[in-house]
């Protein structure tokens, strides 16, 4: 007699099932910029803002003075002679 061989079961090995993670939906990509076209305007030379314009009027008022005080040591002057 054979002897009968005791044959297990076969089992269905199966993927265990996933775990549900809820991933937020990615926003809406903002809307593309509108495309401007840029012409190139060229620029003259410029030199560098210094206070210049100060500078012009410092000198004309000292001028102003100093002619102001030329007639006032003349007229002076001639007063002492008289």
């Amino acid at each position: 007699m054979k002897e009968k061989e005791h044959h297990k079961p076969q089992m269905r090995h199966e993927r265990p099932a996933a775990p549900h993670v809820h991933v937020p939906a990615a926003p809406a990509p903002a809307p593309a910029p509108e495309h401007r076209v840029h012409r190139h305007i060229p620029v003259r030379p410029q030199l560098a803002k210094t206070g210049e314009a100060e500078t012009g009027l410092a000198i004309a008022s000292s001028a102003v003075l100093l002619m102001g005080g030329t007639l006032l040591y003349r007229r002076g002057r001639r007063a002492a002679r008289i």
